[in-house]
């Protein structure tokens, strides 16, 4: 059973902090540094906000989370763009 995110992460459509942006900034050209020509997977993608940024460094982007609505926004969104892939997945580790 997976837990509701869509209240608590950035989707689009909704308006973002300033603290927010800044943090998907850093957060993105930090991952930018290390995945230049290389495969990368992002476990708790959410609704992609990233996933175009690092799929135009990366030879290939798999983005996955767990909630199937936020999910949609990445399904939708990167349609035909060959070296990003959307997949749902539990990142959670098992115990």
């Amino acid at each position: 059973m997976s837990a509701e995110y869509l209240t608590v992460t950035e989707t689009p459509g909704n308006k973002a902090s300033e603290e927010q942006i800044a943090r998907l900034r850093y957060r993105y050209h930090f991952a930018s540094l290390l995945c230049r020509e290389k495969d990368v997977l992002e476990a708790a993608c959410g609704a992609d906000m990233g996933l175009g940024y690092l799929g135009r460094i990366a030879k290939k982007v798999v983005g996955g989370d767990i909630d199937a609505k936020i999910l949609a926004f990445a399904e939708r969104h990167y349609i035909g763009r060959p070296n990003i892939e959307v997949r749902r997945f539990d990142a959670h580790p098992r115990v």
